[in-house]
């Protein structure tokens, strides 16, 4: 039994990026400067490395290394951009992809882009997502006033919670 325990853990694992050698090149700097809170290099040495990508975690690591960034220097339009990008090669883990379709919907809500904050609502709550999507998804309708659309969103956003 110990073995097999040993087996499945070492199963689980995640395998390390295959990542080519001039990627690597620019990355491992790019990874050192986020390190050091230097987002601009970061930013600058993460967007060569993706210019270089050969390999799908090439493309994957460069553009969440251009996230991470673009998040910690508050530039949503940056951070939106790369989010969609991982969205679209499906390469965020499942509770992360419904986390990054509620901010993405709530990062466009305040662009005043409702149509695109209504896409990402819309995906997030078809896979599940909670009030949070529901209250952006209902919000995106009636700022336009189509409260016939956006009254179903709101009271399902509301149900099981206790009344204040």
């Amino acid at each position: 039994p110990a073995a097999e325990v040993h087996a499945q853990s070492k199963a689980e694992k995640p395998k390390p990026p295959k990542l080519s050698a001039p990627v690597r090149k620019k990355l491992q700097p790019a990874q050192e400067a986020f390190e050091k809170g230097d987002f601009d290099t970061a930013l600058t040495l993460a967007n060569e490395a993706l210019a270089l990508a050969k390999e799908p975690d090439d493309t994957v690591i460069s553009l969440q290394i251009l996230r991470a960034a673009s998040a910690r220097k508050n530039d949503l339009v940056g951070f939106a951009r790369y989010s969609e990008q991982l969205l679209t090669l499906n390469a965020l883990p499942e509770d992360e992809r419904k986390k990054t379709e509620e901010n993405l919907a709530r990062i466009y809500f305040q662009q005043k882009d409702y149509a695109k904050s209504r896409q990402w609502a819309t995906r997030c709550v078809e896979a599940g997502g909670g009030a949070p999507a529901l209250e952006v998804l209902a919000a995106t309708y009636l700022i336009e006033n189509d409260c016939k659309n956006g009254i179903g969103p709101y009271e399902k956003s509301l149900e099981g919670r206790e009344p204040t």
